[in-house]
């Protein structure tokens, strides 16, 4: 995993001001992790704490199923990882 980049949708889930504030930590460790980029130590914390699993993602994801209660932002995230996928990269 060394050398890889941010996903777009991670890239605009850091940098919106829509998605700031510590309410949105879990979801960066879900796209991180979904994307297959390399966890800090904060974030590997939620993975291990949201998912009961011991060790971390190798690599990208290719499904994943998430079960969130009301109002815990899966419409927004949908429609950043949307946009994310669509938006052309350089």
């Amino acid at each position: 995993m060394t050398g890889m980049t941010r996903s777009p949708a991670l890239q605009m889930l850091t940098t919106l001001p829509a998605f700031s504030g510590p309410s949105w930590d879990a979801w960066r460790a879900a796209l991180a992790a979904l994307d297959g980029v390399p966890l800090p130590d904060e974030q590997a914390e939620i993975f291990r704490r949201h998912t009961g699993r011991s060790t971390l993602p190798g690599g990208p994801f290719r499904e994943a199923f998430f079960i969130v209660g009301r109002r815990g932002g899966k419409s927004r995230i949908a429609a950043l990882k949307a946009v994310g996928t669509a938006a052309p990269r350089s």
